[in-house]
Formats: structure tokens, C-alpha cells, sequence
């Protein structure tokens, strides 16, 4: 059995709220993993700032799942992290794990690799780095593959006489790569797989950075700093599961520390 946990784009305002109400364990995680943002991190209430999770509480967050960087990191690793705790008590056995971005933050999580309070700072740490990164670029998903991401990327670096700017950031199947860069050149992008000659899918994502390029280099001291502050300074602890790393493309075979996930942003 494998654990997988996704990167930003499924958060939503009910998400975890019937895993809540139905198993108290859920809830207790939430409430522990906030419960360490404030006490030990000295960060305001998530719960309390956003209404997720709690049954019978408003969420005050915008129903279309455009958050607040802050809120998608610190959502999204509270019920992974959740999640997985639900599933080692309910004596379900898994043997891999593997995440996509944000995802690799529970994945340590589930791996062993990292305790409940070196996940959390992990993800304070990279909700700062990106809460300052936000507006350097956005983000587009497409429908082709590296080699055709490529051709298009030069196309457009042609057509504005630029060698720089856009950088293939996810390869997420044979036929479905993720390009990221500056705004002018992803509405480029995206102009351009709309061509009726082109027939290419084509879809903006939800973010306000060019996550996993160049771009988001003037963050990597504030991010170190931040987990340096966390127990991972310490180093890591032993695993319980195998991981696959998609910041490396294969079977993990180094620490999970702060190089670690500084290459993952």
C-alpha cells in the first residue's frame, strides 16, 4: 500500500469537515498541529483565522479554493497529516509514501522521517517563503509532454526574443507537464496552446508564484532560517516507510533536510 499526498490545487472549504464530525482522532490532529503553530511557532490560530475543519464553524476562506498562500500550505499539510494519523489508527499498513510539492511535507510526516512538530515548522517555513514570493509568476498545466513543452517554450522565448523567463516545473505523466515563469510569458503560454492549430490543453492554475523555478531563489535564506528553527535541525528521524521522491525522480537515497526541501521548492 502507498500514501500519496498532492500538492496545492484540491483544497477546499469542506475538506476534512466529515472526517472530523465521524472520527475524533482526525479532529485531535488538527487540533494538536494548531495547537504547536501557536505554542511553539507562536503563529495565530489557523483554525481560528480560517474555520477549517471544526464541525459546526463557518469557513471563512473563499469557496473557490483561492487562498491565501499561507492558508493552502498550512491546510493542506493539517489534513495530510490528519489523514495519516486516521489511518495508522483505523491499523491500516502502508509501505510507501510519496508526495508532489507541498505533499512532501506530510510525506516525511507518514514516512517517520519527521515528527508531528518538524512538519509543522517545515510548513510555517515554506508558508513565509511563499507569502513573500507571492505575484512573481504564475503557473500553467499542459496537455503535452516535456519534449513538446520544450518546443513551445522556445516558441514563445522567440517570439519575444528572450532565453529565459519559463522553466518546465512538474512532470506529472508521459503527456502532462506543469511550466512555470513570469506572467507575460505563461499568458504567452497559454495564447499559444489555444491556437486552433495547436489543439493543446491548456490550464492557468490557481497560484500567485512560479513555484519549483529560478524565481523563487531570493526566498531560499528566509525558508533555511525558518527550518532551521525546527527540530529538523537535529536531523531526522529513523523511517517506517519507503519513500519516493519526486523532488529527485527516484527511490529517496539522502536526508530529509533542509537542502532537501529547499530543492523541493
Amino acid at each position: 500500500l502507498c500514501l500519496v499526498f498532492s500538492g496545492q490545487g484540491p483544497q477546499h472549504i469542506f475538506m476534512g469537515r466529515q472526517l472530523a464530525e465521524a472520527f475524533p482522532t482526525f479532529l485531535e490532529a488538527v487540533k494538536e498541529q494548531d495547537r504547536i503553530l501557536t505554542q511553539v511557532y507562536k503563529q495565530e490560530s489557523m483554525l481560528e483565522r480560517t474555520g477549517l475543519f471544526i464541525p459546526g464553524v463557518e469557513c471563512k476562506l473563499a469557496a473557490n479554493g483561492q487562498w491565501p498562500v499561507q492558508e493552502v500550505v498550512l491546510g493542506l499539510v493539517f489534513v495530510q497529516m490528519a489523514m495519516t494519523d486516521l489511518v495508522r489508527s483505523l491499523g491500516i499498513k502502508y509501505d510507501f509514501v510519496v508526495g508532489h510539492s507541498i505533499g512532501e511535507i506530510a510525506m516525511g510526516y507518514a514516512s517517520g522521517h519527521y515528527d508531528r512538530e518538524m512538519a509543522v515548522g517545515i510548513a510555517v517555513a515554506r508558508a513565509a517563503a511563499m507569502t513573500r514570493a507571492e505575484g512573481n509568476g504564475a503557473m500553467v498545466a499542459l496537455g503535452v509532454g516535456v519534449q513538446k513543452a520544450k518546443t513551445m517554450i522556445r516558441k514563445v522565448f522567440s517570439q519575444y526574443k528572450v532565453t529565459e523567463g519559463l522553466w518546465i516545473a512538474g512532470i506529472n505523466s508521459p503527456q502532462a507537464v506543469t511550466v512555470a515563469g513570469t506572467h507575460e510569458l505563461i499568458d504567452a503560454m497559454v495564447e499559444l496552446a489555444n491556437d486552433p492549430n495547436a489543439k493543446v490543453f491548456a490550464a492557468k492554475l490557481r497560484v500567485g508564484c512560479a513555484f519549483h523555478t529560478p524565481l523563487m531563489e531570493p526566498q531560499e535564506e528566509l525558508f533555511k532560517s525558518k527550518v532551521l528553527e525546527t527540530p529538523l535541525a537535529h536531523g531526522t528521524n529513523a523511517p517506517v516507510a519507503r519513500v519516493m521522491s519526486t523532488t529527485d525522480g527516484k527511490w529517496l537515497d539522502r536526508e530529509l533536510d533542509v537542502n532537501y526541501c529547499w530543492d523541493n521548492i
